[in-house]
């Protein structure tokens, strides 16, 4: 479950969903919850069942619940497939059959984006760990407009808006990070990590700065796209 916290008491202030089918925050655990207050107090939990559900912040009322397999299903003439070794794009398609989680979300104004991962499916052949691969897709808001999606060998575990680049920075299980243009969602780089798998993403703008966390302790500082420290525990 998704619960709601006063920081001031630290009580307990209510909690979102409930046991019944159809008012859950995930059919399984979450991995996420992302908090957008200037966009009529909306809250959003995703998880092991691959659905991105909104809520009403005041109220903790379900408003909606969106499944990433169906819309990148629906949506497969507009999903890319990123090929890591043969450069960030290609003009293989999405097909149906994968079951997906989704592992991160992260906003830009009215734009959400969303990273995650799958175990099975042949759309997800092409493998960079032991069976599984991943996705990342952007909508937009206000209108739950599927926006772009593309198919990537990694799965991801994180991801994060990055204001000086005006691009969305995911990481994961290949030891990168990959750089997504905000308005497009397109793939525009990548930079090697110490960790071989990310964990967390965390941006600052003043003095610029992206900081990766992963296995081992780790932790990447970057300045802009090129890492700069490192940082062992």
């Amino acid at each position: 479950g998704c619960y709601q916290w006063d920081l001031r008491s630290e009580k307990l202030v209510g909690t979102f969903g409930g046991l019944a089918e159809n008012n859950r925050c995930s059919g399984d655990y979450l991995h996420d919850v992302l908090s957008i207050p200037n966009n009529n107090h909306l809250v959003l939990t995703a998880g092991e069942d691959g659905a991105i559900t909104f809520w009403d912040g005041k109220e903790r009322k379900l408003i909606e619940t969106m499944n990433v397999q169906n819309t990148m299903n629906t949506n497969k003439q507009s999903v890319s497939w990123q090929v890591q070794n043969k450069g960030f794009g290609s003009t293989q398609q999405w097909s149906s059959g994968s079951n997906l989680w989704v592992s991160s979300m992260d906003n830009k104004g009215d734009w959400l984006a969303a990273v995650g991962g799958s175990e099975s499916g042949n759309n997800m052949s092409l493998r960079s760990g032991p069976n599984t691969a991943g996705f990342m897709a952007t909508w937009h808001l206000p209108t739950r407009t599927f926006n772009s999606g593309s198919v990537t060998r990694e799965s991801y575990n994180a991801i994060t808006y990055n204001q000086n680049l005006d691009s969305f920075v995911s990481g994961g299980n290949n030891g990168r990070l990959t750089f997504w243009d905000s308005a497009t969602g397109e793939c525009t780089g990548r930079s090697g990590c110490t960790p071989s798998m990310i964990y967390t993403l965390s941006c600052n703008t003043v003095p610029s700065m992206i900081v990766a966390g992963g296995t081992g302790g780790s932790l990447d500082c970057f300045i802009d796209r090129v890492k700069a420290s490192n940082f062992t525990t």
